[in-house]
């Protein structure tokens, strides 16, 4: 199931290309009439977490329509209760249900884990060149967080590559993390290590996100 963004219903300040932005998920490109154009994955009707998958999209609707509102009354400034502005990035969908169900999931695990830390104190944020990052008194980003929905290797490059990228202009001062699916190697965590980049795992069961080890979420 996808969705075209539309969803101001003559509302103003809410409408398609707002929504579009503020998603939390990865968004989904796919052919429409000639041309490719990014819609919002809903959820796959094949998944175990449908139900899940819908009610994430359902309260994705639901925030963006609150951020808009508090935004439009303070234009210029950032909504007091928005803890973080989602990153968006388009996926090629080719007929399988998988780039569906990988966008869901960024999207859902990206939450749970900003949810988590903001909970425990951490002034958490997200940027165009990272899914998650946690800033310090001082103003500098002292946690970075890269979230990777599947464990192959070429995946976690990925990561790691965004990670030292963005670390390389100093503004990273402290720790990394890669957050990947429970079945990640055990090689791969050890080649971590060696770049001092610790894993992050998470599952998901009936629609919750739970992630081991817990103490690396400790801010």
């Amino acid at each position: 199931m996808l969705h075209r963004g539309r969803i101001g219903g003559g509302r103003k300040n809410i409408g398609k290309t707002g929504f579009i932005r503020s998603f939390t998920g990865e968004l989904v490109e796919v052919a429409d009439g000639g041309r490719t154009t990014k819609v919002v994955p809903v959820a796959s009707l094949k998944s175990t977490n449908f139900l899940a998958q819908l009610s994430f999209f359902v309260h994705e609707v639901a925030r963006y329509k609150k951020d808009a509102v508090i935004n439009a009354r303070y234009v210029g400034t950032v909504a007091t209760d928005a803890f973080y502005v989602p990153r968006y990035k388009g996926r090629w969908a080719r007929g399988a249900f998988d780039a569906v169900e990988s966008s869901f999931e960024h999207g859902l695990v990206t939450c749970t884990l900003a949810n988590i830390l903001s909970a425990r104190g951490a002034l958490v944020r997200s940027d165009s060149n990272h899914d998650l990052y946690v800033r310090r008194g001082s103003g500098r980003v002292g946690i970075v967080f890269e979230v990777e929905t599947s464990p192959d290797l070429s995946h976690i490059y990925n990561a790691v590559g965004r990670l030292f990228l963005y670390s390389s202009s100093g503004a990273v001062s402290g720790r990394k993390f890669v957050v990947a699916p429970r079945s990640t190697s055990e090689d791969i965590e050890e080649r971590l290590k060696k770049l001092r980049i610790k894993l992050i795992r998470y599952r998901i069961t009936e629609g919750r996100v739970s992630f081991s080890p817990e103490k690396f979420l400790r801010v």
